[in-house]
């Protein structure tokens, strides 16, 4: 098991925050936060769909959106699991989101 530092829970928080903003049922329940190895956090949500295999997880997202900006190693992951409203969430195990949960 694991502790979580004080770079840890920043990103949690992060992660909160988004998902407070973005939340909405059925489609966005999971907010993943990446730090770089430059030591610059992303953060993103899941994008849900119902349709094919369109879903993709939080953590690919934000892999996806650190890449894009050119920061391209990694030192931490986190995903954030929300229940309702972005209000109640717990950390999760990334790839979680893959249908374990």
């Amino acid at each position: 098991m694991s502790i979580l530092n004080t770079h840890d829970m920043e990103m949690i928080e992060s992660a909160n925050k988004l998902m407070k903003k973005l939340y909405q049922e059925g489609k966005h329940h999971v907010a993943a936060p990446v730090r770089t190895n430059s030591g610059k956090v992303y953060t993103a949500v899941n994008l849900e769909a119902y349709v094919g295999r369109a879903a993709v997880c939080a953590e690919a997202i934000v892999l996806g959106k650190a890449i894009s900006e050119s920061d391209q190693e990694f030192e931490t992951i986190i995903a954030v699991l929300s229940n309702s409203e972005g209000s109640d969430s717990r950390v999760v195990s990334p790839w979680e989101c893959a249908g374990n949960w």
